[in-house]
């Protein structure tokens, strides 16, 4: 019986892993050129990013797209730094700055990010709704390719790239972060499992509308996961923008307790997933992880007969993650070492567990200064 479950996770994560460098390699980088741009609302929903705002208004502003068929919205919630000074002072001649209040948070159970999109939702002027967050900095063609996905899908998502400073710290999550848009490429396009981020997503009114009526479960954030999951499971088309000219970048958590925070929020939405698909993806890593560990304690304090079953789960880990790393850096101009992948394995192992389980029974954490669930 042991045998039998080693074998059935080693064969598991190996036709996992093919799966998605297979599917990877096939998405080639679209071309969606036309000459017909729809008019799109950009919105952004801001809590004190000062140190940011700029930059991201200014690179979406210099974009190559008619500004007579743009507007920003960018809705300011609750900062506490001169994060709408920052704004106004850039005299960006299509750019809206609103307000959120508490009122308006209140009809969300609290969930401050979600009331900002539906407070920039309600002021908008078109239906083609571009969401950004107030931290990224967005290319010259982005809203060109992004919203020429609306001509056929209903939702899509592109790729996030991540940038920071030289750190072990820092190399790990921006690896992670590609295994991420590997997997979350590979989901929607095949088909299996759906995620999304609203740092880059773009979807019709309409659906948003047809969302929010019965969907506002009591969550902080989950404003680009929640709707993709609705999306799908009632049949609206979804995409994912594979197109190094609709990269958006943003930058690392620049400490640990940072990042821990950041993960833990992320985390602390799995419970709510209706989609099966990405239900078992995340049980299924979380049991590999936690298999790995366990074995690992056993041999040492139990019984050396534990041994061959955690080298062989370790070694295949080892191998897949190098190999899905291998396939999926250049896309993202970089380059990873079998060691730089060992590093990431090992971490990842940590990370899956500490954070699945946080995530499910300690939810709790604090946001910018905000304490939410």
């Amino acid at each position: 019986m042991f045998i039998a479950y080693i074998l059935l996770l080693s064969i598991a994560y190996t036709s996992l892993s093919i799966l998605c460098i297979t599917r990877w390699r096939q998405q080639r980088d679209a071309n969606h050129d036309t000459q017909d741009l729809p008019h799109v609302s950009i919105i952004i929903i801001a809590r004190n990013e000062s140190e940011h705002i700029a930059q991201c208004l200014q690179s979406i502003s210099n974009n190559d797209y008619p500004r007579e068929k743009f507007e920003i919205i960018l809705v300011n919630d609750h900062s506490q730094d001169n994060t709408v000074a920052v704004a106004r002072k850039l005299n960006i001649s299509n750019l809206r700055i609103l307000e959120l209040t508490e009122n308006d948070a209140a009809a969300f159970h609290g969930a401050y990010k979600k009331a900002g999109q539906h407070l920039a939702i309600q002021y908008a002027k078109y239906d083609v709704i571009l969401q950004t967050d107030g931290d990224c900095i967005c290319p010259p063609g982005w809203i060109r390719r992004m919203s020429a996905e609306m001509f056929l899908h209903d939702l899509a998502t592109g790729v996030i790239a991540l940038y920071g400073r030289p750190s072990k710290l820092t190399r790990w999550q921006v690896l992670d972060n590609i295994l991420t848009m590997m997997g979350t490429m590979v989901g929607i396009n095949s088909n299996y499992w759906f995620s999304a981020n609203a740092a880059n997503m773009v979807y019709k009114r309409s659906l948003y509308q047809e969302f929010v009526k019965g969907d506002r479960l009591p969550r902080s954030s989950g404003d680009d996961i929640f709707l993709i999951d609705y999306a799908v499971r009632n049949r609206h088309p979804v995409s994912f923008v594979k197109d190094s000219e609709a990269m958006v970048k943003t930058s690392v958590e620049l400490s640990l307790s940072k990042l821990i925070i950041q993960r833990k929020r992320w985390a602390s939405k799995t419970t709510d997933y209706r989609w099966n698909g990405l239900k078992l993806l995340a049980g299924f890593n979380f049991i590999y992880q936690l298999t790995l560990v366990v074995l690992l304690v056993l041999g040492v304090f139990f019984s050396s007969s534990f041994w061959p079953g955690f080298v062989i789960l370790l070694i295949i880990k080892f191998a897949m993650d190098h190999l899905l790393l291998r396939n999926s850096v250049p896309f993202f101009n970089d380059e990873v070492s079998f060691v730089e992948s060992i590093f990431y394995s090992l971490g990842h192992v940590v990370y899956i567990i500490y954070f699945g389980l946080s995530g499910i029974f300690f939810p709790g954490y604090s946001w910018k200064g905000r304490n939410v669930r």
